[in-house]
């Protein structure tokens, strides 16, 4: 069940509302939003995960420090209400096929890995993070879309794309 915030819309009961606001207004959203630490990983992973897009021209308003403090603000806020679960990892990256930031919080370590299918390269600071997001193009709309000619397509045969994620593991409380 995880939660989106396309300037807030979500799976769950958010989907219905829309935020006209930036990050301090969903900050607010994310604090009332349960956390579960049950199951395997990757269940946590996809339960907990949030994502803004950049809808109503949010990217124009911000800027990296502002994407940053706002990753460190759901880091922490996430951390002061995990409970007693033992070692948790909060993380956050770019989803590029998507357009969205996204964060997720998982129970465990971050020796354990972090659950991705692609190599993943961890950073300490969430600024490329942010630079990724606030660079990231709009959806494109179906209007916009062009056929591809069959005969000139190469595809990739390595199918490993690198991600950059910002972790953050916080030991029990």
């Amino acid at each position: 069940m995880h939660r989106g915030f396309n300037v807030v819309g979500s799976t769950t009961e958010l989907w219905a509302k829309r935020f006209e606001t930036s990050f301090p207004g969903l900050l607010t959203t994310l604090q009332e939003t349960p956390l579960s630490f049950e199951n395997g990983q990757d269940t946590q992973a996809l339960e907990n995960m949030v994502y803004v897009d950049g809808a109503s021209g949010l990217r124009e308003r911000l800027s990296v420090a502002d994407v940053c403090s706002f990753v460190h603000s759901v880091a922490d806020r996430w951390r002061s209400r995990s409970g007693d679960f033992g070692a948790r990892v909060f993380y956050a990256w770019y989803d590029e096929q998507a357009r969205q930031l996204r964060m997720s919080m998982i129970a465990g370590e971050l020796l354990a890995g972090l659950p991705f299918r692609a190599k993943v390269t961890l950073l300490s600071d969430p600024e490329p993070v942010a630079q990724q997001y606030l660079q990231g193009a709009d959806l494109v709309r179906w209007n916009e879309l062009e056929l591809a000619d069959s005969g000139n397509t190469t595809p990739s045969v390595d199918g490993a794309d690198e991600i950059m994620v910002f972790a953050s593991e916080y030991a029990k409380s």
